[in-house]
């Protein structure tokens, strides 16, 4: 799906549109002149607002001048994708309209502000409790702009397929039904929604079993929704008024109970297919994306990536059930919990994010979303490792979710390779931010963000907007300059590393050890998470690394106030790459 406008009206990089020689006409003033300078200068200087303002004088000298018009135009319609960009849809398609205005015969303004009503709607729609009417209302606005475009009905019947699947939990199948019946009109090829359809046609004929032709009714349109042998065999059984077991009773409903969470997997994803999502997972976990191969045993490699092992039943049920492990049904951090995440604070009184931001050089480091995906690596030969520290290490990292109440979540995985936090050993356990020379030159304070330069700006508008072959070039330039920030950041990603040592636990019962290696583990994931740096109290878990305490530590009041305020802040650095 591209979202992003395509016209040749913006095919021209604005440096260009807005050059110093641009034809003012032969009776120009000398005083419009100028003004048109003063703009270009303010344009090319990334002065949008104050080139608007200054084009807006021009503009209003030469009502009939096409290309100072155009200029205006263009920058209406930046300042407009900047405010989208920024979620403040009400301004950016104030400013589309001017665009739209100046330029008439142009359809990019009308595709972008179609597009600011799709965002609404997709935010809305991964809310804990969506406003399916005003969801209705925003796409339905977005298809009038642009017809086109098949993401938002897909969207809508996304939205659809969710309310439905609320309401079948609760067994209100005749409610449910008409809701998935629009929502596979939306989107016909979704396999997700056509299956759940079915199952809440067999929902009813099972709560309809006083009355034959009701039921009959039912099981027919089952069928033929779905003339899988899965629907048929669960209609015979219905058919025959034989009880289904907890398991198949679940199966009618058809994906995982996620009421209260906001998925983090991409929008539309609702609406794959079992393969599509497995490919989604494929790639999540670093596996190679085997789509021609059997359903069954591709799903067995992402299961024993994930969990260690193949898992049991139904190949649809485990698919939806690795899918919302992997990629949904934590918090992103839109979201609200009333014990961790707060409107921005200004002030860092009770907390010590000061010495957090010594270490960081100010910045806001943290993670885009949970659950983070965790490896642990079993040491080789070493006697000093047991087993039984995977369990310690899985003990430590919970101290955090029990603080933050469910905020901080986590999911072990197999493969190492698609893991967010790789946790590994060595012999001797050496605490960063303790050590002076890490915290004068880690790589948080060595990276440097891309600078919005004129040569930047090019090439992103070129990419963007330019038709044809002209845009391979800039696209070919764009993409390396993404690949080598994506370098700098996987270096920062890896820096959240949790490395832990055997020698602390050397002479200790297998009691006190594994107690030590719990302790390590939940203050090395404190670091992880983002806090980047010591308290200076000593009744904190984020005061020094606990190697002689013998007793379970947990987060402080004041270590989880610390973290609360980090991720009410606007990230500078986002961990998760994948």
């Amino acid at each position: 799906m591209t979202l992003a406008p395509r016209s040749r009206f913006y095919a021209t990089p604005l440096a260009l549109c807005l050059a110093l020689h641009c034809w003012i006409g032969a009776h120009a003033a000398e005083t419009l002149q100028a003004l048109v300078n003063r703009a270009n200068t303010a344009a090319n200087a990334n002065q949008t607002e104050t080139a608007i303002a200054l084009y807006e004088q021009v503009v209003a000298k030469a009502p009939h001048d096409e290309k100072l018009r155009h200029n205006l135009a263009v920058l209406y319609f930046n300042l407009g994708m900047a405010r989208q960009q920024d979620k403040r849809y009400t301004e950016a398609n104030a400013l589309f309209d001017k665009s739209r205005a100046l330029t008439p015969d142009e359809d990019a303004p009308q595709k972008a502000k179609a597009a600011s009503f799709y965002y609404q709607a997709a935010a809305l729609r991964d809310a804990p409790q969506p406003d399916l009417a005003q969801i209705r209302a925003l796409i339905q606005q977005a298809i009038a702009l642009d017809p086109s475009e098949t993401a938002y009905p897909r969207l809508l019947a996304s939205a659809l397929h969710r309310e439905a699947m609320t309401r079948a939990q609760d067994e209100r199948y005749a409610e449910a039904i008409p809701l998935w019946e629009e929502a596979h009109r939306l989107d016909p090829q979704a396999d997700v929604i056509q299956k759940s359809l079915a199952n809440g046609y067999l929902g009813l004929a099972r709560l309809t079993v006083d009355d034959p032709g009701k039921r009959e009714e039912a099981l027919a349109k089952a069928r033929a929704t779905d003339s899988s042998p899965e629907i048929s065999e669960k209609a015979a059984k219905i058919a025959a008024g034989k009880p289904e077991s907890d398991s198949e009773l679940s199966a009618i409903v058809g994906a995982p109970k996620t009421r209260g969470a906001t998925l983090t997997a991409p929008v539309g994803s609702e609406s794959w297919s079992l393969s599509q999502r497995l490919a989604a997972l494929e790639k999540t976990l670093a596996l190679p994306i085997a789509a021609e191969a059997p359903l069954a045993s591709r799903l067995e490699k992402v299961e024993t990536a994930l969990y260690g092992k193949p898992q049991k039943g139904p190949v649809n049920t485990r698919i939806d059930r690795a899918f919302v492990n992997a990629l949904g049904g934590g918090q992103t951090f839109s979201a609200s919990l009333p014990d961790l995440v707060q409107p921005t604070i200004q002030n860092t009184a009770g907390t010590y994010l000061d010495e957090i931001f010594r270490t960081t050089d100010g910045r806001v480091v943290r993670w885009g979303r949970f659950p983070l995906k965790i490896s642990i690596e079993a040491p080789k030969d070493n006697a000093l490792y047991t087993p039984a520290f995977e369990q310690a290490i899985l003990d430590g990292l919970s101290v955090w979710k029990t603080a933050t109440h469910g905020f901080v979540s986590f999911i072990r995985v197999a493969n190492a390779d698609a893991a967010d936090i790789r946790i590994s050993w060595e012999d001797v356990y050496h605490d960063r931010f303790s050590d002076p020379k890490f915290l004068d030159d880690n790589p948080i304070k060595r990276y440097e963000p891309p600078k919005a330069s004129r040569a930047a700006q090019m090439i992103n508008m070129a990419s963007m907007f330019a038709p044809g072959y002209f845009a391979l070039a800039p696209q070919a330039v764009a993409a390396g300059i993404q690949y080598r920030e994506m370098r700098k950041l996987q270096a920062i990603a890896d820096e959240s590393r949790i490395v832990l040592g055997l020698k602390p636990v050397e002479g200790l019962s297998p009691e006190a050890a594994a107690l030590r290696i719990r302790n390590l583990a939940a203050y090395e994931f404190g670091h992880a998470l983002g806090l980047k740096g010591v308290s200076p109290d000593a009744a904190d878990l984020m005061h020094t690394a606990p190697l002689t305490t013998e007793t379970p530590v947990t987060p402080s009041t004041r270590d989880v106030a610390t973290l609360r305020e980090l991720y009410a802040r606007p990230a500078n650095i986002v961990l998760n790459l994948r």
